[in-house]
């Protein structure tokens, strides 16, 4: 290998090293530095929008066909709800005839 290949074998391998370290550098700052969001300054309500904020502009004849589709719908589920009421556990087996449980076998 003659000098002249050599010098240019170091200044690639410099050119790599500081690329490598350059790139070392922005790892550690992503990592490890001090970020930009933690010092601004900003208020809850900036941060997340609310959709109840804004206005609403609805015609009137397709507000009243939605209406008339929720109380449709409210309706419907009325009828799906049905709560079944009933007494305690021993009850419901004297009720419906079923003996319940028997008693454990005992060793003797």
């Amino acid at each position: 290998m003659t000098d002249q290949e050599k010098d240019q074998l170091i200044i690639e391998l410099q050119t790599r090293l500081q690329a490598a370290e350059n790139q070392l550098a922005w790892f550690r700052k992503q990592m490890f530095g001090s970020k930009s969001e933690k010092h601004l300054k900003l208020d809850a309500d900036s941060l997340q929008p609310s959709l109840f904020d804004q206005e609403c502009n609805i015609d009137p004849e397709e507000q009243a066909r939605l209406d008339k589709l929720i109380a449709e719908e409210e309706k419907e589920l009325e009828n799906l709800i049905v709560i079944k009421e009933h007494g305690p556990q021993t009850d419901r087996h004297l009720k419906t005839g079923s003996p319940g449980r028997t008693s454990l076998p005992t060793i003797h």
